[in-house]
């Protein structure tokens, strides 16, 4: 039986190039439980969502993180907060990981990384 497990992460992207990989419960000020199955409801599975919707929301997204940063509170996760530059891009993406080679306190190996939804006004 193989190793492999699944993940669901949101990379951030800034006007100079940079990204930062987190965690979709950071990206939403919702429960980290619900982040999600939100996300890929609203950029993946649901049909009826049109392109301009979705960029619509990814912008919204966008703007909430660069301008209202929020706390934790309960089982919603702290926002990521943009250092120094606004973050500019967002992409959805299924990390596929190995967990053979597990060693405590080390990250697992990707071998698999699958763009799910890409939107991004950096300027370069």
């Amino acid at each position: 039986m193989s190793g492999e497990i699944t993940r669901l992460k949101v990379i951030l992207h800034q006007p100079d190039g940079e990204s930062q990989v987190v965690e979709p419960g950071h990206v939403l000020p919702i429960e980290f439980f619900r982040v999600n199955g939100f996300l890929l409801k609203h950029f993946v599975s649901n049909p009826k969502n049109t392109e301009t919707e979705k960029q619509t929301l990814a912008k919204q997204l966008l703007q909430r993180i660069n301008s209202r940063p929020w706390k934790k509170f309960d089982e919603t996760f702290v926002s990521i907060e943009p250092e120094n530059k606004p973050f500019c891009g967002f992409s959805l993406h299924v990390h596929v990981l190995n967990t053979d080679h597990y060693e405590y306190g080390k990250e697992l190996e990707k071998v698999a990384n699958d763009t799910l939804y890409y939107f991004n006004t950096c300027k370069q």
